[in-house]
């Protein structure tokens, strides 16, 4: 696998699939938020913070993410909500996956912190993006989000 830092444009990761630089995927430290582009999230709990006390909360969790498919249209191919946490491989329609990210993530921190009247971060930091530039990878980041529970 190779690891590229900086890109940010559709265009350059286009360019690296045509040139045969990129193997499998794009991970960066910058977020790519091209419309299109199917990405693995993923996101934790600050320290060993659960995300999910109740069965109730992955109701809410998955009722958020089905609100922002229509809000955001995007499209979510698998995932994986653990105790702390969570797992999304989705494509956006539009530029605005950091609209969207956002949106769940402090709307699901926000109710948790009144319903456990707790305050302060729940999720450790920015979330992690890896960008799926073919089939193969988009294969192993859809087995990896459905292996990991059971791992």
């Amino acid at each position: 696998m190779s690891l590229y830092k900086g890109y940010q444009k559709a265009e350059d990761i286009e360019e690296s699939r045509r040139s045969g630089k990129e193997q499998w995927k794009l991970r960066s430290r910058k977020k790519t938020y091209e419309p299109g582009l199917v990405s693995l999230i993923t996101h934790s709990g600050t320290g060993s913070e659960t995300l999910f006390v109740q069965d109730d909360d992955y109701l809410v969790m998955l009722g958020l993410l089905r609100e922002s498919a229509e809000k955001f249209n995007i499209s979510y191919y698998a995932l994986s909500l653990l105790p702390n946490k969570i797992l999304m491989l989705i494509r956006p329609g539009e530029k605005n996956l950091v609209q969207a990210t956002g949106w769940i993530f402090s709307k699901y921190a926000a109710g948790f912190n009144q319903k456990y009247q707790r305050r302060g971060h729940l999720f450790q930091g920015r979330y992690r993006q890896s960008v799926c530039l073919d089939n193969a990878y988009l294969l192993a980041a859809s087995v990896y989000i459905h292996v990991h529970p059971v791992k």
